[in-house]
């Protein structure tokens, strides 16, 4: 499969999965990622659709990185940190988000498999991706 290439300024496209359980983790992980690395960061943690997440305004205290939900249909920048919103399921095409909404009965959410093989499809050996939970 052709990966793209057209993410200028782009080095990796790092995917970060955790459960529920893992924003200290995360936390941790964001407090030391450089800010001129040239990666552009996605975060899939499993969270609750009914809460609305406060992810980003936590994350954006612990670094030096911009933090934000990320948007459909919106180009993901370099040296930018972005959340897949609650309820949501997040792919790349063309190098811009794809919000789909997930099914009630389907958990957990976002799926972080999903994400991570979006990733692998899309961008090959410039994709990265780590989970877990401590």
């Amino acid at each position: 499969m052709e990966h793209s290439n057209d993410s200028q300024g782009v080095n990796y496209w790092v995917g970060l999965g955790a459960s529920a359980g893992g924003l200290e983790a995360l936390t941790h992980c964001v407090a030391n990622l450089r800010a001129d690395s040239g990666c552009i960061y996605i975060i899939a943690q499993h969270m609750s659709p009914s809460h609305r997440s406060l992810m980003a305004e936590i994350l954006g205290r612990e670094c030096s990185l911009p933090v934000s939900d990320a948007v459909a249909e919106a180009k993901p920048l370099p040296n930018h940190i972005y959340i897949i919103p609650p309820g949501f399921n997040l792919s790349l095409r063309d190098d811009r988000f794809q919000l789909v909404v997930t099914s009630p009965e389907i958990s957990p959410k976002p799926s972080i498999n999903q994400f991570f093989q979006s990733l692998e499809e899309n961008y090959g050996e410039r994709a990265i991706g780590v989970s877990g939970n401590r």
